[in-house]
């Protein structure tokens, strides 16, 4: 039985300067500190990418976008179905 490994890229606009660190929630900031806390390798170092809670991560933080495109979609609508006069 052959192992599938997902990897997921995340695009984000030109000129964003944040982290994706940054974008962590406070619950997601409080389970990575807590994983790296007991991930420690020989040397003392974590491999932040190896943390398990990515995943949910980066699905909340593609859903967060999405939602903040369609209420600037909404917006845009509205402004225009008032027309120019």
């Amino acid at each position: 039985m052959m192992k599938r490994r997902a990897h997921h890229a995340m695009l984000v606009q030109s000129g964003d300067t944040g982290s994706l660190l940054d974008k962590l929630n406070a619950d997601e900031r409080g389970a990575l500190a807590e994983w790296s806390a007991s991930e420690r390798n020989k040397w003392g170092t974590v491999d932040l990418m190896r943390w398990p809670g990515w995943s949910e991560a980066l699905q909340r933080m593609q859903f967060d976008m999405e939602a903040t495109w369609a209420k600037a979609i909404d917006i845009i609508d509205r402004v225009k179905s008032r027309g120019n006069g």
